[in-house]
């Protein structure tokens, strides 16, 4: 098995995930913290109504093990499936997906590491570069994918900025808008949110994706919350300005690891690479 080194731009890109571990990150160095001073002190009490009702304290630490599907479709066609297996425990990591032409690909990578080997069509890949060009988009994949799906969980994670934006009743009842920015941390810093919460219920309703801080908002409305060993995550995004829909499907949070699940893939498929 060829492993490679994932690139690391910065030392900070794996904060964000080492922010929701089980554990401490490896080498004794302490992570870096949230910073209060740098939001709205109203924008931090509604976060943490919102981390408090979703589980992120106690029922969230007892989490070991994550398994979804990031799928996004649009109109009925599936533009986008990636499959994800997280070992909290470890940071053992297995992500999957397939291209156009029906190929498959894998990646199995440690998150604290940077370790990574890679497959395609259940075969090792021996370019050492298109292997690192792979196991750099996985580890982008990772990133987004798990942010869409643990964005309540990570309010107040290291190098967040939280702004308080007033209230609204553009959905019909009143919400409690709070932004987001970050400070030098993640794979896209320049990007922000402006997050809608249900003032009662203290459940994010929809946020606005922002490419930059000048960028025409991406609306996309929260919905299907389930609940996993008190943890809850919301299933549904429907974008307001697309027929674009991302649902989270085989979804599995659980406080057992399934080992078998970060095996490596066996036996070669037999399809060729266009």
């Amino acid at each position: 098995m060829n492993t490679l080194k994932l690139v690391l731009v910065s030392a900070l890109l794996l904060v964000t995930l080492q922010a929701c571990r089980s554990t401490e990150p490896a080498g004794g160095h302490q992570p870096r913290r949230f910073d209060p001073s740098k939001s709205d002190p109203r924008a931090m009490a509604w976060a943490e109504k919102v981390m408090h009702v979703v589980g992120a304290d106690e029922a969230f630490r007892r989490i070991r093990y994550i398994r979804f599907h990031f799928v996004l479709r649009e109109r009925d066609t599936v533009r986008v499936d990636r499959a994800h297996w997280w070992n909290r425990q470890t940071d053992d990591y297995k992500i999957e997906w397939f291209d156009a032409m029906k190929n498959q690909y894998t990646v199995l990578l440690n998150l604290r590491s940077g370790d990574g080997s890679v497959w395609f069509n259940r075969k090792p890949v021996a370019d050492s570069l298109r292997s690192q060009t792979l196991l750099q988009r996985a580890y982008a994949s990772v990133i987004n994918d798990t942010y869409w799906l643990l964005m309540p969980f990570k309010l107040k994670d290291p190098g967040v900025v939280l702004s308080y934006e007033g209230e609204t009743t553009d959905s019909g009842h009143p919400q409690v808008v709070i932004g987001l920015a970050f400070e030098n941390v993640g794979l896209t810093p320049q990007n922000r949110y402006r997050i809608y919460i249900h003032p009662e219920t203290h459940r994010v309703e929809r946020w606005d994706y922002f490419k930059t801080p000048d960028a025409e908002p991406r609306p996309a409305l929260w919905s299907d919350w389930r609940d996993y060993h008190g943890v809850k995550i919301a299933h549904h995004r429907q974008f307001l300005q697309k027929p674009i829909t991302i649902r989270f499907e085989q979804v599995q949070l659980d406080t057992v690891v399934d080992s078998r699940a970060f095996l490596p893939p066996e036996g070669p498929q037999d399809v060729t690479e266009k």
